[in-house]
């Protein structure tokens, strides 16, 4: 988002606001209303275009987000967050008009959300927007919506620094964790694009899924135990939606690889994901939730079909773009739930089972003999 698209927005905010104060009575009312259809934010419109970096601090999480040329990232790992997230949030900011004046007694700012993020109860969410010499632009907390307001959503809103609470009309839509500032898709291959896909733990054990008759199947079962069908289908569909909760900078020096996952598809591209774990941590103590990614073209890649027969690629479908792919995630490790975590460090005892004995086969019912007939 550059300061064009920013300006674009102030001019549209300012004749919302002023649409809105145009509604103020000019009649004296009485305190709780006086305010009513002032912006809540009065500048913010003004010093959008030099928004620099903006700091959410949430009971649950915190984030502090920088601008780097035309988009913003997160401070902490460079990693690019999304543009509607925060075009969302000072939009909304920058909407906002005060509806009434509520209380101006801290013991009751739990009551309206719009307590300290850090306090134990009824704590609100604090965003700070400062310019790019790092002069505050604004320090607010914002608390519960209310849905009476007439004429749609209002939010409870509190500066910082000052005593008085406020409803607004108008809301900031605020993710409701970290990761939801962030495109959180990883991966997004489907099942059906992958002809392969093998585990590989760093004792040397592992196992490999490949297509045969357009399903995915595991390959070289050990004697006595038969596939575990639910957990070859978890595998099958691993690169298929795979999202990360948390972003860092790649910390090479503090992990070692615990598993790796490929997968192939039909059009040459393998995939690489390698779980890590802390230097410090036994085998049997995983904790095993951050990965690195990487794609490549696979030189000797047949063109042509599949192993089920299928057409690779559709006539004209654009190519996977692995540059642009390795571009977005290098130098960066990703979190995974505890759901994904566990996949990379499976070995083929967890996707097989012992197998059944053979059901006996029921003895032939004695035949009559011919004298018997």
């Amino acid at each position: 988002m550059n300061i064009k698209s920013f300006l674009v927005l102030s001019a549209a905010t300012a004749a919302a606001v002023a649409g809105a104060a145009f509604a103020v009575r000019s009649t004296s009312v009485n305190s709780v209303i006086a305010e009513r259809g002032k912006p809540f934010l009065p500048g913010l419109f003004g010093e959008a275009g030099d928004l620099a970096s903006i700091k959410v601090t949430a009971p649950s999480f915190s984030i502090a987000i920088k601008r780097k040329g035309a988009h913003f990232v997160d401070g902490a790992s460079g990693y690019p967050v999304r543009t509607k997230a925060v075009r969302g949030l000072v939009a909304g900011l920058a909407k906002m008009v005060i509806e009434e004046k509520k209380t101006d007694k801290p013991a009751r700012y739990a009551d309206l959300t719009l307590a300290p993020p850090n306090a134990k109860k009824g704590a609100g969410v604090e965003v700070k927007l400062k310019d790019d010499r790092g002069k505050p632009i604004a320090d607010v907390v914002l608390g519960r919506n209310d849905f009476a307001v007439a004429g749609g959503e209002g939010q409870y809103v509190r500066r910082v620094g000052e005593a008085t609470t406020w409803l607004a009309r108008g809301a900031a839509p605020l993710p409701t964790s970290r990761s939801g500032w962030f495109d959180d898709a990883l991966i997004s291959e489907p099942a059906a694009k992958m002809d392969k896909i093998a585990i590989s733990r760093s004792n040397g054990s592992g196992f490999e899924l490949e297509r045969k008759g357009g399903k995915m199947k595991l390959v070289d079962v050990p004697a006595n135990r038969e596939p575990d069908n639910a957990k070859v289908d978890l595998v099958s569909r691993f690169f298929t939606g795979l999202t990360f909760d948390d972003v860092r900078k790649a910390a090479s020096a503090a992990t070692v690889p615990a598993g790796m996952v490929t997968g192939e598809t039909p059009d040459g591209v393998r995939f690489t994901l390698t779980e890590l774990i802390d230097k410090k941590a036994s085998d049997k103590a995983v904790s095993g939730a951050w990965v690195r990614v990487s794609a490549q073209r696979i030189a000797s890649a047949p063109a042509a079909k599949p192993a089920d027969g299928k057409q690779a690629t559709k006539a004209g479908a654009k190519p996977f773009d692995v540059a642009s792919f390795n571009k977005r995630v290098s130098g960066f490790e990703f979190h995974l739930d505890a759901n994904d975590a566990r996949v990379p460090l499976w070995t083929i005892s967890d996707v097989t089972t012992a197998a059944q004995p053979a059901s006996p086969v029921a003895p032939a019912a004695p035949q009559p003999s011919p004298s018997m007939r």
